[in-house]
C-alpha cells in the first residue's frame, strides 16, 4: 500500500464519507426507500441544525489524524487555542486542517455535501472530482493503510449519528453499510468511481472488495477495521 496520499483528495473523500454515513443513517432509522425523497428532506430539515455537530464530533478527530504528525502535537496546538479563551468550533476546525487552503477546501467540501443533503441525496462518487497529482500535491500525514482506516470508521461514527436522530436504540442494517464502505473506498483507493466496471464480472461482494481494492492486503483492513470500530461503538469508546 501506498506511503502517503493525497490531501485534498482524501480529506475531500472522508467529507463525503461523512454526509454519506449521516443520510444512510437518517434514512434507516426511518425506514425510507429510495423513492421516498420528499419525506427524507421533510425528515432531514427537523435536524439540520444538528448536522453541523455531529460533524464536529467525528470529523475533528478524523482530519486531525491525518494532517498532523502526532496527536501530541494537535493536542499541544488545541491546548494553547483554548488558553486563548477561544472554543469555536471553526477555530477549532483551522488548527485541525492546519493551512488556510486546506482549511478553505473542507468549508468548500462541507458546504457541497450540505447542500445536497438538504435535497435528500448526497454527491454519488461518480460526481467528485478530484485533483490530479502534480509537483505541488501535498500529502497525506497518514499512509494509506490508516486512511481506510480512518474511512471504515468515518462511514460507521457517521451513520451511527443518523440512525440516533431518531432513537438511540436503532440497529446498523448490514446491507446499508457494506455499501457505503465500498462506495467510499473505491474513491480513496482509485480516485474515481469503479465498481460499475466490475459489476459484471464479480460472483460476490467478496469478489467486488477484491476486484475494487486490487489487493487482499487492502480488504483485509476494511474488514479488520469494520470489526474493530464496530467494537468500538458497542462499547461506547471513540
Amino acid at each position: 500500500m501506498r506511503d502517503k496520499q493525497n490531501l485534498i483528495n482524501t480529506q475531500k473523500t472522508l467529507i463525503h464519507a461523512f454526509f454519506d454515513g449521516f443520510m444512510n443513517g437518517v434514512t434507516d432509522a426511518n425506514d425510507l426507500k429510495q423513492d421516498e425523497s420528499q419525506t427524507l428532506i421533510k425528515t432531514l430539515l427537523n435536524v439540520y441544525e444538528k448536522i453541523s455537530e455531529h460533524y464536529a464530533v467525528v470529523m475533528l478527530p478524523i482530519l486531525g489524524v491525518v494532517h498532523h504528525e502526532s496527536l501530541e502535537q494537535l493536542q499541544c496546538k488545541l491546548d494553547a487555542l483554548r488558553q486563548q479563551g477561544d472554543t469555536d468550533v471553526t477555530a477549532f476546525f483551522k488548527v485541525v486542517c492546519g493551512e488556510e487552503g486546506t482549511y478553505g477546501a473542507m468549508v468548500d467540501d462541507y458546504k457541497a455535501n450540505f447542500e445536497v443533503l438538504l435535497k435528500g441525496s448526497t454527491l454519488h462518487p461518480q460526481h467528485l472530482t478530484l485533483a490530479d497529482e502534480s509537483p505541488t500535491s501535498t500529502y497525506t500525514k497518514t499512509n494509506e493503510e490508516q486512511n481506510i482506516r480512518l474511512l471504515v470508521r468515518t462511514i460507521l461514527r457517521a451513520y451511527r449519528c443518523g440512525l440516533q436522530t431518531k432513537s438511540s436504540l436503532q440497529q446498523f442494517k448490514q446491507p446499508t453499510v457494506i455499501r457505503m464502505v465500498l462506495d467510499n473506498v473505491d474513491l480513496l483507493v482509485n480516485g474515481k468511481y469503479t465498481i460499475a466496471q466490475h459489476m459484471d464480472k464479480a460472483t460476490d461482494i467478496h469478489g467486488l472488495f477484491l476486484a475494487v481494492l486490487h489487493t487482499q492486503e487492502r480488504y483485509n483492513v476494511v474488514q479488520d477495521e469494520l470489526q474493530i470500530e464496530m467494537e468500538r461503538l458497542i462499547k461506547g469508546d471513540n
